[in-house]
């Protein structure tokens, strides 16, 4: 007997579609937001790897000169994550390609 697939699934994000200059977009948007300057696409590179929310306390904390462990503390955490989810959800769709040799 074989095998019935009921589903296939696919990581898109960053596996088969170029994501990363949006993700760095929302968090530059986020950091503008909160008048901070902006960061590297290479230092959003570096970051990526632990979800998004890890992602914008690691460039929270290097903008603000803190430790990773005040910023995941600091009171307004959830406000800012909303924030950067906005203009996350604003930017999803605007620059993504597939990586080369996909389509075939």
């Amino acid at each position: 007997m074989g095998a019935a697939w009921k589903a296939v699934l696919f990581d898109l994000d960053g596996t088969l579609i170029e994501t990363a200059p949006e993700i760095a977009d929302a968090v530059n948007d986020t950091l503008a937001h909160l008048s901070l300057a902006p960061v590297s696409q290479s230092l959003v590179d570096s970051w990526i790897g632990h979800g998004t929310g890890e992602l914008l306390v690691k460039a929270l904390a290097y903008r603000q000169n803190a430790s990773l462990e005040a910023v995941r503390l600091s009171p307004e955490l959830a406000a800012i994550r909303s924030t950067f989810n906005g203009h996350y959800q604003s930017r999803c769709g605007t620059s993504s390609q597939l990586y080369p040799g996909v389509p075939e």
